[in-house]
């Protein structure tokens, strides 16, 4: 015979179980009471307003009966990004762009600090020194 199981789960692999009212509970508390009750807890976020990670709803939904070990949908509250402030980004990235040097414009400026080392020496070498690391 079949039992019907709402309490802690007593170790049983057969037997069905009613999912439990965890509407407006913690993930975390969700997790253990259907664990207790033999049943498996698998997760997906919902992005709507509210406080993060606090169950929104389940599939199948609260008092349904099933077969322990079941799995069981639970959906929690994943609040959604705050506005962002697009000019200000786009201010940031163009600065950032600006400050980059290109490759032409390091080598340029290399050869121009050479030159001048050289003049410093009284003469220009005849090629740039290797990279660190390269011989």
């Amino acid at each position: 015979m079949d039992t019907l199981d709402f309490g802690p789960a007593t170790g049983r692999s057969s037997g069905q179980v009613g999912v439990p009212e965890l509407m407006g509970r913690k993930r975390t508390d969700a997790e253990q009471r259907l664990r207790a009750l033999g049943l498996v807890a698998r997760f997906h976020e919902i992005i709507t307003e509210g406080v993060k990670d606090t169950v929104f709803r389940l599939d199948p939904p609260a008092g349904e009966i099933v077969e322990a070990g079941s799995t069981v949908t639970v959906h929690t509250i994943s609040p959604a990004p705050g506005p962002v402030d697009l000019d200000r980004r786009l201010e940031e990235l163009t600065d950032a762009v600006k400050a980059l040097e290109t490759e032409a414009d390091a080598k340029k400026r290399h050869e121009d600090l050479l030159k001048k080392i050289g003049e410093l020496k009284g003469g220009v070498p005849s090629r740039p020194p290797a990279p660190p690391g390269k011989p």
